[in-house]
């Protein structure tokens, strides 16, 4: 089986996996959460979805490209560095003005402060899910596609959905 096909159905079936389980994670949420909370977490994923090409600066495609063009090792570790750094600086941005207008940003969008926490939560999450754009990137620029979905597969659908399983099983009954 060549590489491109082998890459190919292993993307293919890490896309399905990942599908299925935010499917499951979702229910579980909407569930154990109730429409409040859930609704607080529908408009935080929505948000992270939106801001994310502004805080890794669209990066994910262009450093995939470079480091998959570069010439050598040490070219692609330096376009990792200088792509780590862009991100980073450009999440920290997105995060010191989150922080700054935490109290009216929270209040747009989930209507009340109670949610503070849950807004503090999402840019942590945004700064989380940046650096794995870079991480994905970087397997991806050097070939290792079995590496980047296992990262997609633990990171986007596994560790959620074990997250929602404790959070259902944490209630006392």
């Amino acid at each position: 089986m060549s590489r491109l096909f082998r890459d190919l159905v292993s993307t293919a079936a890490t896309s399905v996996a990942t599908i299925l389980l935010l499917v499951l994670t979702m229910r579980i949420l909407a569930i154990e959460l109730g429409p409040a909370l859930f609704g607080a977490f529908s408009v935080a994923r929505l948000f992270i979805g939106m801001v994310e090409p502004v805080a890794t600066v669209g990066i994910g495609i262009a450093l995939t490209r470079y480091i998959a063009l570069a010439a050598n090792r040490e070219e692609q570790e330096g376009y990792l560095f200088a792509g780590t750094t862009i991100v980073v600086g450009a999440t920290s941005c997105v995060v010191a003005a989150g922080l700054g207008f935490s109290e009216r940003i929270s209040s747009f969008l989930f209507g009340s402060l109670g949610f503070l926490p849950v807004w503090y939560a999402t840019l942590a999450m945004m700064s989380a899910y940046s650096i794995f754009i870079v991480l994905y990137s970087w397997y991806r620029g050097i070939g290792s596609m079995h590496i980047a979905n296992a990262w997609q597969l633990v990171a986007v659908a596994i560790a959620p959905f074990l997250i929602a399983l404790w959070l259902g099983g944490s209630k006392s009954p």
